[in-house]
């Protein structure tokens, strides 16, 4: 790991931050901020205000994962409609000297105290961020909350990103005194892309975790003060929730590709356990190579359906499962799931489901990795856009809603990091959201890179633009019933023709799915300078990938 830095580099980085908004690239020496001539790394997300925070970071010498814990931070001053202090995620961490590849969750259950309106989640990112630094940071912890104080209190400018969320839920969102004196102007109109916006309360908390550390949220008189603000909201929160709660490291769910091996997030992060299923599926006889552009559509429809029957039989009630993960990757089980799959004949009506889950919609992440190969991917959420609709009195923390089901749950959960196990070098990461969507984005991503263009390496038509052209594949979701499917306009008439020549019930319907992406096909740190890697945020998205150089 790398050594501490002096404390007069601390306050350098610092000053830099509060002007980051103003400054230019000039030329300087290697290791300080705006050396334009060295590669320190590559960060994308939904959010492009706190991503920068992320360049920053890995510009001043950071690894992928300060520049995590200071995203996350960030996030939860920009991106508040999927990221809060009060709120909860799951990173997926590798760590390039070791070769260890880690799950981090740090999913809140429901609050236990009853009465309140509006059940509450159990804050968890404040402890999941501080777990994650305890591990592998090596910048001072103040430095790191430093930028989103900053920006809490100075204020900064909406992104187009959160601007479009707060439109959308604007009406209902505004019922709230307490947020709507932070999200609308002295007209009372909702705040518009670029308009200046302050949260003092939340920089004071920052502030207080900050000098204090993360537990300062979780124990003392400040957590009390937290707890009585919560169920004054609505909330469902004790103070034996939040000294109780602790973060999990886990071993993640470990999918071959080729040489390489795909790690995601296992429960009660529900999408990594459908995803790494979809990847030995997709790999077995070539399936996914074999099949045309055109009929990919249709098979991913009917593999999604069948894995949401499947988890309809293993998911208990709370998201954990009555399973091992290894039964369910069995390439007998696969296989069995798999054996009237039948491109003349819609699935729908063979296919039983104990249980029907709706997965939350709302969710926020973002991909970083680092010149050595350490990387993080992280997805976020408050269980329902802007969590319950309401902020803890003088926290400026908007609170989770409490996991309880119709759509507020765990599982649209599912970064992922591929990693090469024999040089424990980086060689793709994503994060996506949207929902039911996002799962289709994200393996079209990954078999877009890694089964078709890897698959070429050292050939004429090796593409080193893998991610763009997975961003323009055709996405396909599932109802919940999985009765129906959403396609994009983008699909292809040959495609619309196997939907309705097999019964199928679909419906064209317009962008959805975002992913957030990293691709070095020749890994890193082999990609000397990162010059062959890609990074690639959703084109139906208004996120932001950027290498720090």
């Amino acid at each position: 790991m790398l050594q501490k830095r002096q404390l007069h580099i601390f306050a350098a980085f610092f000053f830099s931050m509060i002007l980051y908004g103003c400054s230019s690239d000039i030329d300087s020496n290697n290791g300080t901020i705006g050396d334009i001539n060295s590669f320190y790394g590559i960060a994308v997300g939904d959010e492009p205000n706190s991503i920068l925070i992320a360049k920053y970071i890995l510009q001043s010498g950071g690894t992928a994962f300060d520049a995590a814990v200071a995203t996350t931070f960030a996030m939860s001053v920009t991106m508040p409609a999927d990221v809060s202090l009060a709120g909860g995620g799951v990173c997926i961490t590798h760590d390039a000297y070791s070769g260890t590849t880690e799950a981090l969750n740090f999913i809140g259950g429901a609050g236990t105290n009853n009465g309140g309106d509006r059940p509450t989640a159990i804050p968890g990112l404040v402890r999941g961020m501080t777990a994650l630094h305890a591990r592998y940071g090596t910048f001072n912890w103040r430095i790191l909350l430093s930028p989103a104080e900053n920006m809490a209190r100075q204020g900064h400018r909406i992104s187009r990103a959160s601007a479009i969320i707060l439109a959308r839920v604007a009406q209902p969102l505004l019922i709230d005194s307490v947020i709507r004196d932070i999200f609308t102007d002295d007209e009372g109109n909702i705040l518009q892309n670029g308009s200046l916006i302050q949260q003092l309360d939340l920089a004071a908390m920052i502030g207080r975790i900050r000098i204090k550390g993360g537990g300062v949220l979780y124990q003392g008189q400040q957590a009390e003060l937290f707890v009585d603000a919560v169920n004054a909201a609505g909330g469902s929160l004790t103070i034996e929730d939040l000294r109780n709660y602790r973060p999990q490291w886990k071993a993640p769910i470990n999918v071959a590709i080729g040489d390489d091996t795909a790690h995601f997030s296992p429960p009660s992060a529900g999408s990594g356990i459908i995803m790494a299923q979809m990847m030995k599926i997709l790999q077995t006889g070539d399936l996914y190579l074999n099949t045309s552009s055109a009929m990919r559509p249709y098979l991913i429809s009917e593999i999604i359906k069948r894995l949401y029957a499947d988890r309809s039989r293993y998911m208990n009630s709370d998201w954990t499962i009555n399973k091992n993960w290894e039964n369910l990757l069995d390439e007998k089980h696969l296989d069995e799931l798999m054996s009237d799959y039948n491109i003349n004949l819609s699935s729908d009506q063979r296919l039983n489901m104990d249980k029907i889950y709706a997965e939350n919609s709302s969710s926020s992440g973002f991909v970083i990795t680092d010149k050595f190969g350490n990387s993080v991917s992280c997805e976020f959420s408050l269980n329902h856009i802007f969590g319950t609709g309401r902020m803890a009195f003088a926290s400026g923390m908007i609170l989770a809603a409490a996991p309880t089901g119709n759509g507020r749950n765990p599982l649209a959960f599912g970064p992922v990091i591929v990693t090469n196990p024999a040089t424990f070098s980086f060689r793709f990461g994503a994060s996506a959201s949207g929902g039911n969507a996002r799962i289709s984005a994200l393996i079209n991503s990954m078999a877009s890179a890694l089964i078709i263009n890897d698959g070429k390496f050292g050939d004429e038509e090796f593409n080193i633009n893998a991610l763009y052209n997975g961003d323009q594949l055709t996405r396909v979701a599932v109802n919940k019933n999985i009765d129906k499917i959403y396609l994009e306009q983008t699909v292809s008439n040959e495609a619309i023709g196997l939907f309705k020549n097999s019964g199928q019930n679909f419906q064209k319907v317009t962008a959805f799915g975002n992913v957030n992406a990293i691709y070095c096909p020749y890994g890193l740190p082999n990609s000397t300078g990162g010059k062959f890697c890609q990074a690639k945020t959703d084109s139906r998205a208004n996120g932001l990938a950027i290498f720090a150089k």
